[in-house]
């Protein structure tokens, strides 16, 4: 009787690499925040954005666990969804951007880390920066502009780009049961 071959499956971590911002609250260019795979404490002093980055997190979170959405940006949970930790922002879009100027791109994403243990090699990272835009006064909400969508493999200290997509969504498109764009 033959004996059955053990595949020995590979033990991956997944983890909140990066938080990824631009023209959210307090910051107004750029910022990427690097995060451990283990605990991560956030410190300084008054007024610098700790707030803000936990705000973000929480605001990513809770857009991802709020499916068949409209935008991906949910600035309000809807109140019969019990999502622990929600955030509200009912003063709208305006907000939560840098300065309060709706002539700016907001960019809010997170770069997810995989961590195959014993093989660095084959480590691997995806990220994913949503742009948001609103230019009407009275809109509270935003609509998206751009996408990045990032792949990266190796050592967490060495990696190399596999994938690098840039969508420019450019003006308000609105998709609808005659559009020619796309079909329902």
């Amino acid at each position: 009787m033959a004996k059955k071959k053990q595949i020995k499956k590979e033990k991956t971590n997944v983890f909140l690499k990066k938080l990824i911002l631009e023209n959210f609250k307090g910051y107004g260019e750029k910022t990427e925040v690097e995060l451990s795979a283990g605990i991560n404490l956030i410190y300084g002093k008054n007024s610098a954005g700790k707030s803000s980055i936990i705000q973000a997190i929480r605001l990513i979170r809770q857009s991802i666990l709020l499916s068949n959405s409209h935008v991906p940006l949910n600035l309000m949970s809807p109140i019969h969804l019990d999502i622990k930790g929600k955030m509200q922002f009912p003063e709208g879009f305006e907000s939560i951007l840098f300065s309060k100027d709706k002539k700016r791109e907001l960019k809010l994403g997170t770069e997810i880390g995989y961590d195959v243990e014993g093989t660095p090699h084959k480590n691997y990272s995806k990220s994913l920066v949503y742009g948001f835009k609103s230019n009407i006064p009275k809109d509270k909400y935003p609509y998206l502009t751009s996408m990045h969508i990032k792949r990266d493999v190796g050592p967490f200290d060495n990696m190399r780009t596999l994938t690098d997509i840039q969508l420019s969504l450019g003006k308000r498109n609105w998709i609808n049961e005659k559009s020619k764009i796309a079909k329902f």
